[in-house]
């Protein structure tokens, strides 16, 4: 009798892999409505080579997003154009995927949204539900999106690959861009539900993605040494040597000692090769 051989999840909970420091790297993102099915590199599939690379170079970071039920096109197309280090974005609709593409180039030249696009100002929460890519965040995922409430639905995105099969439900919560390992529909749904009354759900945080990994594991030592989980808070971060001193706009400041290292080799995405896991960890915190 055979047995099934372990998911990258399964082993990233076995080690006791940590989570903090993990988010992938980001500050601008492009959300491009794709109803149709998705390919493992279904980015890819929409956006041409040069499109992409330009896009890159303004450094925005493109992802397909539909809503659970969606899988035909019924409606105009939408695209969000997300700044995180303003929290801000900007939505607006096409008709059709060619008109769609055609936006995308066109952003990718100017960098800036269409004269028609207009303010979002809710919450978005993106679940990544790319199976083609990883096992673990179909199962995971998908999990989350079927039972996700219709109130909450509009709101709660599929996603193509966000980064970390392993940490599978693997979110990420715009504009703010803080990145989870959501464990349920349940969680994500705290998460979102905190997010609108600017608060973040500190249960599972991955970090925020445009930090650097010491930066990511310095601000969530802040947060917990200050009980401080306002969305808005707005820290500076210096880092020198293994310290990161993390200074809030109300005066607190806080150093914190950073330390990393190597463990064990474990897979980074399920049937993928072996890898080191490089780890950070906070050691010290000394208050100002």
């Amino acid at each position: 009798m055979s047995t099934a051989a372990p998911t990258c999840g399964d082993i990233a909970l076995a080690i006791a892999e940590p989570i903090v420091g993990t988010a992938s790297a980001a500050s601008h993102w492009l959300l491009i409505e794709h109803p149709s099915a998705w390919g493992s590199h279904v980015v890819n599939d929409i956006i041409d080579p040069e499109t992409r690379a330009a896009l890159k170079e303004r450094g925005i970071t493109a992802l397909a997003v539909r809503t659970a039920s969606q899988r035909s096109i019924d409606r105009p197309l939408r695209l969000w154009l997300v700044d995180g280090a303003r929290m801000s974005a900007v939505v607006w609709e096409c008709e059709g995927s060619d008109v769609r593409d055609a936006e995308v180039r066109s952003l990718a030249l100017t960098g800036s949204a269409p004269e028609h696009a207009h303010p979002w100002s809710d919450p978005l929460l993106l679940v990544c539900t790319n199976g083609k890519r990883d096992v673990c965040c179909a199962v995971a995922g998908r999990a989350i999106m079927s039972n996700i409430s219709a109130e909450h639905a509009p709101f709660v995105l599929e996603s193509s690959h966000l980064g970390g099969h392993r940490f599978a439900g693997v979110t990420l919560l715009l504009p703010a861009g803080y990145m989870h390992r959501c464990v349920d529909a349940a969680h994500a749904t705290r998460i979102l539900e905190k997010a609108r009354i600017g608060q973040l759900e500190a249960h599972g945080l991955r970090g925020r993605c445009s930090l650097t990994p010491a930066q990511q594991c310095a601000e969530v030592t802040a947060r917990e040494t200050w009980v401080d989980w306002a969305l808005h808070l707005q820290m500076t971060y210096e880092e020198i040597n293994d310290s990161v001193r993390v200074t809030a706009s109300d005066g607190l400041s806080l150093d914190v000692t950073v330390e990393t290292g190597v463990g064990p080799i474990r897979p980074e995405s399920c049937g993928g090769e072996g890898k080191p896991l490089h780890w950070v960890r906070a050691t010290a915190r000394t208050s100002h």
